[in-house]
């Protein structure tokens, strides 16, 4: 009869009261009324066998009450585990997931800032925040997650007077949200917000580091922005090498000035998906990265749409070894087992770009449109480019030597329209080839087969 009752509660409070307080206190006299029914105000605090075990979460099996009377195996007639809540308005209840136990923070009912709620909040805990507008800087160093009520009606503003960064200061460089200390920051429904104009020397939107991890999803990262997001650093960074992780999925990254997503270091790791990383009209800016990655990190990028990192600075222009070009997707020596695939790079200098990475990278199934310099570029390496469409633009694919023989090799590679199909520049001595395999097609801008090689002097 016990285990029925206690089955029938569960349900009710799964299904009903799972957010309610009055549905706590409507339980608790149901509770409270029976004889012989478990006190559970504290339960979890208690050790009901003395064996010095906790009987509160999935590493023990049962459950007794405070007389020692009734015992209440782990599994109930549907099969489910029993938890007992450890703290919140629900301590000592008896329920099938312990997330059901924490009460949520909303801000601004519970606290009027996001900063006031992450720093009362206790790791796991999870903080709503309302449709509102909160001019604030962010840090966080404990896992949480954080969920607005959605990015056109949810912002973070940053500041007029903006704080450097409390972890790694340096003099010019601030972030709107920083994440760090092995943190798991879960956000959702945001948007991050750079200020108005065009003043915005050193400012990021969001950095991560210390080997913290960022899930953002369903957001903007948006205005006067010099990076959109940074993960992890290089070593030439002050402070040495620092490890990041960053998922963005359905995520704009737009009107930054310098660089969209920015990643470094060994073990860095960035993955990103469904987003949109569209650069300012910058002309001040000499040349434009969407995402840049450098020295070490695993990135994945997959089915996004990158573009507008054009140049119109005077240092800027279609010589690769003279002059400086925007790009889409730019990556230095990044990890072996990155991914490139399934992007739309369009309207940029350059669409995407690969350096010191031989054996790197599925490059599979983007397409390129009117990038006008270069569709895809391999520079000192060997890589295969594979099922990808390239559109119009000066040249579709270059080999590039600077320090090493170069080898691009396309595979079913569909280039269309481009003033020169495929270019070679070798130079210092060391070679550059552009293999097509038979499967590809290429055609120059007045339909006709076209090949051209060209050695470089520098």
């Amino acid at each position: 009869m016990i285990l029925l009752i206690l089955n029938i509660i569960k349900k009710i409070v799964n299904n009903m009261y799972k957010s309610s307080i009055i549905g706590f206190f409507l339980l608790s006299s149901l509770i409270f009324g029976g004889a012989n029914m478990m006190v559970l105000q504290g339960a979890a605090a208690q050790d009901y066998d003395y064996d010095d075990k906790q009987y509160g979460d999935s590493s023990y099996s049962s459950y007794r009450d405070n007389n020692n009377n009734n015992y209440y195996p782990s599994e109930d007639y549907d099969n489910n585990k029993k938890y007992v809540c450890e703290n919140g308005p629900f301590e000592g209840f008896l329920v099938s997931s312990v997330e059901f136990c924490k009460p949520d923070i909303t801000v601004p009912t519970d606290f009027p800032t996001i900063q006031a709620a992450i720093n009362a909040s206790n790791p796991g805990d999870t903080i709503k925040v309302l449709p509102g507008i909160y001019t604030e800087q962010l840090t966080i160093n404990k896992s949480l997650t954080i969920i607005g009520s959605g990015s056109k009606s949810t912002i973070i503003q940053a500041p007029d007077v903006l704080n450097p960064s409390p972890v790694i200061p340096f003099p010019g460089r601030a972030n709107i949200v920083e994440i760090f200390n092995e943190a798991i920051a879960t956000m959702k429904g945001f948007t991050i917000a750079g200020p108005s104009g065009n003043i915005c020397e050193g400012l990021a939107g969001v950095s991560i580091h210390g080997d913290a991890t960022l899930e953002i999803d369903s957001s903007a990262i948006i205005g006067c922005l010099r990076e959109g997001i940074l993960v992890g650093l290089a070593e030439f960074i002050p402070r040495g090498p620092q490890i990041g992780h960053a998922v963005i999925t359905k995520t704009d990254i737009t009107d930054y000035r310098v660089v969209g997503i920015q990643t470094g270091g060994e073990n860095t790791t960035l993955v990103i998906s469904k987003s949109q990383v569209i650069a300012a009209d910058a002309p001040e800016v000499v040349g434009q990265i969407g995402i840049f990655g450098a020295i070490g990190p695993k990135v994945v990028i997959v089915d996004n749409k990158i573009s507008g990192n054009i140049c119109n600075n005077p240092e800027c222009g279609p010589d690769f070894f003279t002059q400086v070009q925007g790009s889409g997707i730019f990556l230095f020596d990044v990890n072996q087992d990155s991914i490139i695939a399934g992007n739309k790079v369009t309207n940029n200098d350059l669409g995407i770009a690969l350096a010191e990475n031989s054996g790197c990278c599925k490059i599979e199934n983007n397409k390129l449109s009117d990038n006008r310099f270069f569709g895809i570029t391999i520079i000192d390496g060997e890589n295969i480019i594979s099922n990808t469409k390239i559109f119009g633009g000066n040249v579709g694919v270059a080999a590039i030597a600077f320090s090493a023989n170069t080898i691009a090799t396309l595979d079913n590679v569909k280039i269309v329209g481009a003033t020169i199909p495929v270019q070679e520049f070798p130079s210092g001595g060391f070679t550059a080839e552009v293999v097509i395999l038979p499967n590809s097609f290429q055609n120059s801008k007045d339909g006709k087969p076209y090949f051209h090689s060209e050695e470089v002097m520098y």
